[in-house]
């Protein structure tokens, strides 16, 4: 594995949140480009880092990849039965089966990733995070104002199996804790200080180099995450990334390349928009996009991403 935090202060590294997309576009069919085989989405990363020439793979497919291991999901991102509906169910029953679903095809890809001498990051739901799957986000939301002691105990539980996985996986890959649901975009402030904060605190506590990535507007939190004890902050295109910069200023900077624009633009775009974050870099940077790449972004955009980036570092 590349060391990360050396590597930075002489370059720029790259590496676009590919997941499912590289998965598409390397030949994975629909049932495997979610990782049902680990060793074909790993190959399938493999070549399009080599073709692309970024530096570090993002393995990645879906929210579901935990819960489908607890027992509580089809391997299918659509469920009839969303979420836990009867906040009496029983939380201390709640466990991980690391042998099941794709938690294992994970460590498949991943082995087989490093077998070619590559450095992967993988995605791990924070605690509120897979907290908010597991009972349904809409339901979950209720619960932060009217079961709170409830809310709290799920987080507590979660907390747990999340550090489970990423103990599994941090001695061969990077965990890439992924906090999709804490921003402002779906809960205040003092939610987040009270509910998030110290349990992706801890479980970051446990990688050796904490990655943390956060979806959604993370403007009102800036403070809150630089305090999480992360050494890399992930974050999409609400948070300008001058500001990023500047808030961030001894940590690195990861992003923020707008993925629904990636698909919906052409070379120009990312052109420009590589030349925003480049122009603006005031510190060590990791050059990705915003989030996930969606299925069917044009080969030329990320080409171009990746290819124009390293322009900068000549």
């Amino acid at each position: 594995m590349i060391d990360i935090e050396e590597e930075v202060k002489n370059r720029t590294l790259i590496a676009p949140m590919g997941g499912c997309y590289i998965a598409k576009l390397y030949g994975c069919g629909k049932k495997h480009y979610f990782c049902r085989n680990g060793e074909i989405f790993g190959k399938a990363l493999c070549k399009a880092k080599e073709y692309f020439g970024y530096d570090i793979i993002h393995l990645s497919s879906d929210i579901y990849v935990e819960v489908e291991a607890m027992g509580l999901y089809s391997w299918s991102c659509i469920y009839k039965e969303y979420g836990k509906m009867n906040e009496n169910f029983d939380i201390d029953s709640l466990t991980i089966n690391l042998n099941s679903g794709r938690v294992s095809e994970y460590r498949k890809a991943i082995e087989y990733c490093n077998s070619k001498n590559n450095t992967v990051f993988v995605s791990v739901s924070a605690p509120f995070t897979l907290a908010a799957i597991i009972r349904g986000i809409d339901r979950f939301m209720i619960d932060l104002i009217k079961n709170k002691k409830f809310a709290k105990d799920l987080i507590k539980k979660t907390t747990e199996i999340s550090k489970i996985v990423i103990e599994d996986i941090k001695d061969i890959a990077y965990p890439f804790v992924v906090d999709a649901v804490a921003s402002s975009s779906l809960i205040s402030p003092e939610f987040y200080r009270e509910f998030a904060f110290k349990p992706v605190k801890k479980v970051l506590k446990l990688c050796d180099f904490p990655i943390l990535h956060m979806c959604g507007d993370i403007n009102p939190i800036l403070d809150d995450i630089k305090k999480t004890g992360s050494k890399v902050i992930s974050f999409d295109d609400n948070l300008e990334i001058s500001k990023a910069f500047e808030v961030f200023n001894d940590l690195i900077v990861f992003g923020n390349i707008n993925p629904s624009m990636m698909y919906h633009s052409n070379v120009d775009w990312v052109k420009t928009e590589v030349k925003k974050c480049m122009e603006s870099k005031t510190g060590d940077y990791i050059l990705s996009t915003g989030c996930s790449i969606p299925v069917g972004t044009p080969k030329e955009n990320l080409k171009t991403l990746v290819r124009y980036g390293r322009c900068y570092d000549v």
